[in-house]
């Protein structure tokens, strides 16, 4: 659970710091400039979506638990919480699997400018990187 609150806030300040480098290159450029990156946003949102489960499932048994340790639940509820858990299992790996694969292979980019503009606006706002990775193919 302290993993996935650790990648929660890491993908929610990324979301952010992403967001605002589409909302300032298209300031800057009077929304000529295009932002490419959704593919490291999309990533971001499926990282917060699971690791939020994770706390409304596990949460929700340590809340129960600290109130009720003797309670014996019925065998519905532990097959439930196990099948929920290996969803959230699946999609945590998902998630990890994807933004992976996106900051180790893909590049943010953005078109609409010259040539001069963009060098403009790469000496800029040089953080977070426009060029995620020295190692894309």
């Amino acid at each position: 659970m302290n993993l996935c609150l650790a990648a929660e806030c890491t993908a929610t300040y990324s979301l952010s710091k992403y967001e605002d480098l589409q909302r300032h290159v298209g300031d800057y450029t009077n929304n000529a400039a295009k932002v490419y990156n959704n593919d490291i946003i999309a990533a971001e949102v499926l990282t917060i979506v699971f690791c939020v489960l994770v706390a409304t499932l596990f949460g929700a048994d340590y809340f129960f638990l600290i109130f009720w340790p003797e309670r014996k639940y019925p065998r519905w509820y532990n097959i439930a919480r196990i099948g929920c858990a290996l969803f959230i299992l699946i999609g945590l790996w998902t998630a990890a699997l994807a933004s992976t694969v996106i900051v180790a292979a893909h590049a943010a980019g953005f078109t609409g400018v010259d040539e001069q503009k963009k060098q403009e606006i790469l000496n800029l706002y040089n953080r977070p990187p426009l060029g995620i990775s020295p190692f894309r193919y």
